[in-house]
C-alpha cells in the first residue's frame, strides 16, 4: 500500500466515525428542536 492510498484510508475511516458519531449525537435532536420551533 503506498503513502497516498494510506492516507486515503486513514481519513475515509476518520470521516465515518466522524459521521457515525453525529448521527449518535445529532439524529435525536432536530426533532425536539422542529416541534418546538413549528409549535
Amino acid at each position: 500500500m503506498g503513502v497516498e492510498e494510506a492516507a486515503l484510508a486513514e481519513c475515509q475511516e476518520r470521516a465515518s466515525r466522524i459521521l457515525a458519531a453525529k448521527k449518535v449525537n445529532f439524529l435525536p435532536v432536530p426533532d425536539t428542536a422542529y416541534s418546538k420551533r413549528s409549535g
